[in-house]
């Protein structure tokens, strides 16, 4: 109703302005009748008076031969001015005619695009029997639940003219954009800016330009738009100063120009303030984001992002949660605003912003690793546990703050280093004499057996190891009465479960670590990290004393902790595989000493040494293939 009023209000002749568009809409309406006509039949269109008068029903209804017809009339008439208002009054198009801020300029371009024909197509309306009841939309350009409404006449149309025109300029015709700019200057459109003085140019461009960020990205309310536009700004000034052209004419193509050069970077950025609606806030307050030839918003708002996720309570599973899925919808934008290929055509403030930018994000998400692997749910693990991980959670943030690229020796040595004192203190927490490693078979204590002196064992190996003769710990030489029950501990085995598990979650962050951070963006760490590294893949076990001479030289998995054997001697492929496709001259050496010390060993069977070089005849055949398949798109 609101919208009809409006309508109601234009449709007179109290001024030039709406005097000019009543008659324009009469214009518009014998078009649309006349085309209307047209289709219809010859015998119906020449004779539909008649048929009127012919039409007892008809009459009888409406009372007078006057009023049928007038019936008739607003029967055609009223569905093609719903038709024209649905076009004329997009995005809230008409309330530009009755706002008193906008110049005579603004108006006069509304009235002039309207009775274009060419600028303007009012597409005809099929009718049918229920016409005067049919529900026409309205396809709006702009949300209209953002109070967010147009401000440059018909700009929903300047925008497809100005496409279509830039398709033809680029794809057809090979233009640059200063060519394209002088095309823009002789269409009729432009030969209208052109007669208004630089002031109201500059108005036209600035109403133009909120417009297409309002119709062409997600704006959820004004000041968002404000950001947007200032962002959309900053693109114009740049591109203008990188072709050359800072001293030309402002004209409407170059908002379509700095969108298509700039447009991952903005649509970046509205992602951001949508994630985070604070940043806009404080961007817009931030007086060094104002204005500037250079686009740095969208870094800054990454930066603000980046010191949003600063965990602050962390001590319930809720909290961490919520944490954690705050971080994971920001890290698609973050990453990017950091990514080489940005960065390599930022300006010189954003380069300098996205290296903060970079740090920051390197701490927080090194951090929500371990939140992630480390501190969520540990409650289920071991209740008292969840002290000691928080605490190790705020020493690792600390200890981030100082130096957070793991790709360097001293900062992935600290993070290890505090990785081992929290499972070391995990232990001094679950048990209360130290980790029980079965001495026979190395490993976790299957069904674990204490004996008298406190040594657990598996109850399988200590049988065979207790026999008549020999009933004594392996370990300590204790002797063991011949009547000892071998009765497993539970309690034990719950605390050795409960390790186990803990272990798996240190391995799980230290796994995720090194492939997502040592490794991340294609570049290996430095060699010092990747000797680290493959230190982790092989540990030297013992056995018991009385077995001294035999010492094993064991696999693992890839983790920091010695703990972590695997029986089978065979050399883990994942970080292998990293290892050789990104650092394959680092690394080549030290495997190829590790392979003449597996041929010379009498350790290992001949299978296992078979089976560990097929192992790295795989891996190297997989490094190399990747490496040759993604060879053309790196190049390019």
């Amino acid at each position: 109703t609101q919208r009809v009023e409006i309508l109601l209000t234009l449709l007179s002749d109290n001024d030039e302005v709406k005097g000019e568009f009543l008659q324009t809409v009469k214009r518009h309406l014998h078009l649309l009748l006349a085309t209307r006509e047209s289709k219809a039949f010859s015998s119906t269109k020449n004779n539909w008076v008649i048929k009127e008068a012919s039409n007892i029903d008809a009459l009888q209804e409406g009372g007078t031969f006057r009023h049928t017809l007038w019936k008739r009339v607003r029967a055609a008439v009223v569905p093609l001015l719903a038709q024209l208002l649905s076009v004329i009054d997009r995005d809230q198009n008409l309330d530009l005619l009755l706002d008193g801020n906008c110049g005579e300029f603004v108006k006069r371009l509304w009235l002039d695009i309207f009775g274009n024909e060419k600028l303007l197509d009012i597409p005809h309306l099929t009718l049918d029997q229920n016409s005067e009841t049919r529900t026409i939309l309205v396809q709006n350009y702009i949300a209209q639940d953002r109070n967010v409404t147009c401000s440059m006449p018909f700009s929903w149309r300047i925008k497809d003219y100005l496409e279509e025109l830039w398709v033809h300029a680029f794809q057809h015709e090979g233009h640059t954009q200063g060519e394209f700019d002088e095309l823009f200057w002789k269409t009729p459109l432009g030969r209208y800016i052109t007669k208004a003085d630089e002031e109201t140019q500059r108005e036209f461009f600035q109403r133009y330009l909120q417009d297409f960020i309002a119709m062409t990205m997600n704006v959820t309310c004004p000041e968002d738009l404000q950001l947007l536009c200032g962002a959309l700004n900053c693109c114009v000034s740049e591109l203008r100063l990188q072709l050359d052209a800072a001293d030309t004419a402002l004209s409407l193509p170059w908002v379509h120009a700095a969108y298509h050069k700039f447009k991952n970077r903005l649509q970046n950025l509205s992602r951001m303030i949508c994630i985070e609606p604070q940043v806009t806030q404080d961007l817009i307050s931030n007086h060094h984001t104002r204005g500037g030839v250079e686009l740095v918003l969208d870094t800054y708002a990454a930066f603000a992002c980046v010191e949003y996720l600063e965990p602050r309570l962390l001590d319930t599973n809720v909290q961490r949660q919520a944490w954690l899925r705050q971080v994971k919808k920001l890290q698609v934008p973050i990453e990017l605003i950091c990514s080489e290929d940005s960065v390599r055509h930022y300006g010189e403030r954003s380069k300098v912003i996205a290296r903060r930018v970079q740090a920051g994000w390197n701490r927080i998400f090194t951090l929500s690793l371990f939140v992630e692997h480390m501190l969520l749910d540990i409650e289920h693990v071991e209740e008292k546990l969840a002290p000691l991980v928080l605490k190790h959670t705020k020493l690792l943030c600390q200890l981030l703050e100082k130096n957070s690229d793991l790709k360097t020796k001293e900062s992935f040595e600290e993070v290890i280093g505090l990785l081992k004192t929290c499972k070391d203190a995990a232990i001094e927490c679950i048990f209360r004499f130290g980790l029980p490693i079965c001495s026979v078979c190395m490993g976790d204590p299957q069904n674990p057996l204490c004996l008298p002196c406190e040594h657990v064992y598996c109850v399988a190996c200590i049988k065979q190891w207790l026999v008549p003769g020999q009933m004594f710990c392996p370990l300590c030489i204790h002797p063991i009465d011949e009547d000892f029950l071998m009765v497993p501990s539970d309690t034990i085995r719950i605390h050795i479960q409960q390790h186990a598990q803990f272990r798996k979650q240190c391995n799980a962050f230290f796994i995720d670590l090194v492939s997502t951070v040592c490794f991340k963006d294609n570049s290996p760490p430095c060699s010092a990290v990747i000797l680290h590294l493959l230190s982790f893949l092989m540990v030297e076990a013992n056995t018991v004393p009385i077995l001294r001479g035999k010492r094993h030289i064991l696999t693992k998995v890839l983790s920091p902790f010695d703990d972590s054997v695997d029986k089978n001697p065979v050399v883990r492929s994942v970080v292998l595989k990293l290892l050789l496709k990104y650092s394959f001259d680092e690394v080549k050496d030290y495997l190829q000493q590790h392979l003449v010390a597996v041929e010379q060993s009498n350790i290992l069977e001949q299978t296992d040494k078979t089976e560990l070089y097929s192992l790295y005849m795989n891996c190297l055949e997989d490094s190399m293939f990747e490496r040759l398949h993604f060879r053309p798109a790196d190049v390019s």
